[in-house]
């Protein structure tokens, strides 16, 4: 999939790749920047998935163990389950946000899933945000990552293990905010990006806009671990 020119650029003067070498560690937990524009598609996400944007009964699970173990049996099974189908030809639009339609989806729909089951398991909401993430290649997708006590882990479509956001290559562009479901922050976190010098100006946002991003399906993403999955 191409990438639109602007985000690429972005992502390039963010990166500062020549002097990637000397970047400082990447922390375990993502944090938020500041303020972001909603996905494209994603739109109206509250309305109709209220549990999407953190209204749910209390939660009922407790113990860490519980949660990750119940977010690694999630993810597998969903990645396993659906199959992969842009929204082009299953809607007729460029981006929808919505949970598998007939078993099949692309990547947002698979994150969407996983955050619905995992939050009717009893994972707190606050636990599990939809975020959007590039890889190497700047091709720009969706994934749900779920906050652990030591690190997030990023549950992905593209690979079958439940990874910790350092270990999947990827860089993390924007989430949603964990006090605020509703709304999106940037991160800009992971190879590609970094927070120094220009990152705390406003084109954080304009990059972030809906009208460069388009979010890949397994057929267009590179996974960086676990190899490609086999449906």
């Amino acid at each position: 999939m191409k990438v639109p020119a602007l985000f690429a650029v972005f992502l390039l003067t963010m990166a500062g790749l020549p002097g990637l070498a000397a970047a400082s560690p990447m922390p375990a937990h993502l944090s938020e920047l500041q303020r972001a524009q909603t996905p494209n598609g994603a739109q109206g996400l509250c309305e109709t998935y209220p549990w999407a944007c953190g209204a749910q009964q209390a939660a009922q699970l407790d113990g860490e163990s519980e949660m990750l173990a119940a977010a690694r049996e999630v993810n597998s099974m969903v990645n396993r389950q659906i199959r992969p189908q842009d929204d082009a030809k299953t809607y007729g639009m460029a981006e929808k946000w919505t949970l598998p339609s007939g078993n099949r989806g692309d990547c947002e729909d698979y994150a969407l899933m996983k955050k619905k089951l995992l939050i009717e398991r009893g994972v707190p909401a606050e636990r599990l945000l939809l975020t959007v993430v590039v890889n190497r290649s700047f091709v720009p997708h969706a994934v749900l990552v779920f906050r652990g006590a030591e690190t997030d882990y990023i549950l992905d479509n593209m690979v079958e293990a439940m990874l910790p956001w350092r270990s999947t290559g990827y860089t993390v562009v924007k989430m949603q905010s964990a006090a605020n479901q509703a709304a999106w922050s940037a991160v800009l976190l992971g190879p590609l990006a970094s927070r120094e010098g220009e990152a705390s100006d406003n084109r954080i946002a304009s990059a972030a806009s809906p009208k460069d991003e388009q979010l890949a399906s397994r057929e267009d993403v590179e996974p960086f671990d676990g190899g490609r999955q086999n449906f």
